[in-house]
């Protein structure tokens, strides 16, 4: 069984993704910065979408050697925090990139007036279709993809966990690659 839980988690995201069309809502800093606590901060902080379908927003995080993992990569996850902006529900999905391939999860998630969190786990990398390498680490980012032409969405957290068999172990483990220190 694997341990996705935060309690073990050592690295964080330290960059503007490749998708950058929210906006900041409340907060100061670049785009990451504003997406960067775990637990999330609520109303602090957060990104605001711009209520057009198929706009999305992504954050980048720092190599797989910075984060310490070596080994065989398992199970690449993203995990995302988001709620509506504005008194409507809308809809939007969690997105993982890895080097330019999006993989966004399979169903429209109906955002409510509480925080919620959305997940994408993938045994094999997008962008090849094989088992993952410690060198795709290093072009992931984690995101959230608005579905609603109307209604707005917030996202206030995000985080990369990969679970991994170190080289000079036999057991699992998981590092977070996530978002800010």
């Amino acid at each position: 069984k694997r341990d996705w839980s935060s309690d073990v988690c050592s690295s964080d995201l330290d960059s503007n993704g490749n998708y950058q069309t929210f906006t900041i809502g409340a907060g100061s800093g670049s785009h990451y910065q504003v997406v960067d606590e775990l637990p999330n901060n609520g109303v602090t902080d957060y990104l605001v979408s711009t209520a057009t379908s198929g706009n999305a927003e992504t954050e980048g995080c720092i190599s797989g050697a910075s984060a310490g993992i070596t080994g065989t990569v398992n199970a690449v996850k993203i995990y995302t925090e988001v709620r509506r902006d504005g008194g409507t529900n809308g809809t939007c999905r969690a997105r993982l990139r890895s080097a330019s391939t999006d993989s966004d999860t399979a169903a429209d998630y109906s955002t409510t007036g509480s925080f919620a969190g959305l997940f994408l786990l993938s045994t094999t990398d997008p962008a090849t279709g094989s088992a993952w390498v410690l060198s795709a680490l290093d072009s992931l980012e984690c995101g959230v993809v608005e579905k609603d032409g109307t209604n707005k969405t917030r996202w206030t957290s995000g985080c990369i966990m990969v679970d991994y068999t170190p080289a000079s172990a036999t057991t699992n483990f998981l590092t977070l690659m996530g978002v800010g220190t």
